[in-house]
C-alpha cells in the first residue's frame, strides 16, 4: 500500500515504444496531420528524435512530445 508521499516504481511514462519511433521516422519530411490530446495539427514534420517531433505549421514550429501523440498520418498536400 502507498500513502500520498509515496509512488510506486514504475516505468517511465514517457516511453516511446520502439516501432512507433521507427514509423514516425519514416514520415519525416513529409505533409502529416498529428492528433494530441489538445487537438489536432497539419503540417510539415521536419524533426524527429527520441523524445518529440518538430512540425512546421504556417511558418510555425511545434515541438510535440511523442507520449502526447493519438495517432499521425501523412496527408496527399505537400508543404
Amino acid at each position: 500500500m502507498y500513502n500520498n508521499y509515496e509512488t510506486p516504481n514504475v516505468m517511465g511514462m514517457n516511453q516511446v515504444d520502439q516501432s512507433f519511433l521507427h514509423l514516425v521516422t519514416q514520415l519525416q519530411n513529409q505533409s502529416v496531420v498529428v492528433q494530441t490530446v489538445p487537438g489536432t495539427l497539419r503540417g510539415n514534420l521536419v524533426e524527429v528524435t527520441d523524445s518529440y517531433i518538430t512540425l512546421l505549421v504556417s511558418g510555425n514550429y511545434y515541438f510535440i512530445r511523442l507520449s502526447e501523440i493519438n495517432w499521425i498520418m501523412p496527408t496527399n498536400s505537400k508543404k
